[in-house]
């Protein structure tokens, strides 16, 4: 195969010289020895771009032709004029040099693809190394939290049902509900937990694909505000809506637990008491969710370690803290719906959590929005 991919350039550029040869032995162009010469040569510097070997045959090749073909004395390869002598030897030094030059130019670019691609190859493989070293950090993130966050749970459970089959102690009704309320804390604990990773798994994979359908803005603050009830519990949350809220186009399940991961949040990094103001606004074709705080804020230098997995905020005022996975989940969220999630704070006055949704509406309810906003 590789003979036969060098011999097809050489036949080629062996015909050019045959073809060049006869054109002007038959005298189709009228030209003097200098053009022909000129002609030759240009037929040399094209062979020797497939190749050395091609270059220097194709140059011998032609001296040869132009010597015997069109030098005096025609048809032999004696010389009889000095100056043909300088013209012959001129030629064949210039078609030479020219062939070894594009021959050396050609192999030192060669030089460079390989060595493009070396480079390339070696970044592929940095790149590879980078990804395995992340996610080997990611693994351990992994196993240090979880197995801390499922050592609790676990533990408390393993106490309250030690304690319910102790048989030397006979519970009291309240002391066995105490239990039962304890591990069924702790059992949705782990459910958390592993809808946690269960979640950030998919988000890691690119595989958080949200499933869109027509849902009320009003109806989904309700829901999540009663599956957040328990937490929500020793805080006033005050919610402030447009009067015509519109249908929108989302998937309700994935946006609202993103709000309810932002509305635990405030009400795990608030005093107890403290107001947590949920607020929706839409500007054109955008719905903003905001979730107000007045906890302890955050430090600007700290804002963006919050979207990074497992990592826990400083200022919790409760002694369990989460796994470091909600906002990462909130965000890898909102990136696959288009949207975005953003932080302003302020130490000592509180934050602000704010969500923006591509909002798709039906026509005649923007119409409807349009107007109600006149």
């Amino acid at each position: 195969m590789n003979s036969r991919r060098h011999l097809l350039p050489l036949l080629a550029v062996l015909f050019a010289v045959a073809a060049v040869t006869s054109i002007y032995r038959v005298r189709i162009f009228e030209a003097n020895d200098t053009t022909i010469a000129l002609t030759f040569l240009i037929v040399s510097l094209i062979a020797g771009t497939y190749g050395a070997m091609e270059g220097i045959s194709t140059s011998i090749l032609s001296g040869i032709c132009f010597n015997y073909f069109f030098l005096k004395p025609i048809g032999t390869f004696h010389i009889e004029k000095a100056q043909d002598w300088v013209a012959f030897s001129a030629f064949l030094i210039t078609a030479l040099t020219a062939n070894h030059l594009s021959s050396l130019a050609r192999r030192r670019s060669e030089e460079s693809i390989a060595l493009a691609l070396d480079r390339a190859r070696m970044a592929q493989e940095l790149n590879k190394t980078e990804a395995l070293k992340q996610s080997d950090q990611l693994k351990s993130a992994i196993l240090a939290s979880v197995s801390h966050d499922l050592r609790t749970p676990l533990t408390s459970i393993n106490a309250a049902v030690e304690n319910l089959l102790t048989p030397e102690v006979q519970w009291d009704e309240s002391a066995r509900t105490e239990f039962y309320s304890i591990i069924k804390e702790e059992v949705d604990r782990l459910s958390h937990l592993v809808q946690n990773l269960l979640e950030m798994a998919r988000i890691e994979a690119g595989e958080c694909h949200p499933l869109k359908e027509w849902g009320s803005i009003s109806e989904m603050i309700t829901n999540v505000l009663a599956r957040c009830g328990d937490s929500l519990s020793n805080h006033e949350v005050r919610v402030r809506m447009p009067d015509v809220v519109p249908l929108v186009m989302w998937d309700e399940r994935l946006i609202g637990q993103v709000l309810a991961n932002l509305l635990e949040n405030a009400a795990h990094y608030s005093a107890p008491g403290a107001e947590i103001i949920l607020s929706v606004e839409l500007e054109q074709d955008i719905l903003l969710i905001r979730v107000k705080d007045s906890g302890p804020g955050i430090a600007d230098d700290e804002i963006p370690r919050l979207f990074q997995s497992f990592y826990r905020g400083k200022a919790g005022t409760k002694s369990r803290v989460g796994t470091g996975m909600g906002l990462a989940i909130a965000q890898g969220i909102m990136i696959a719906h288009g949207g975005t999630i953003e932080i302003q704070s302020k130490v000592g006055v509180g934050s602000t959590f704010i969500i923006r949704i591509p909002a798709e509406m039906k026509a005649d309810e923007r119409a409807v929005l349009r107007n109600s906003n006149r």
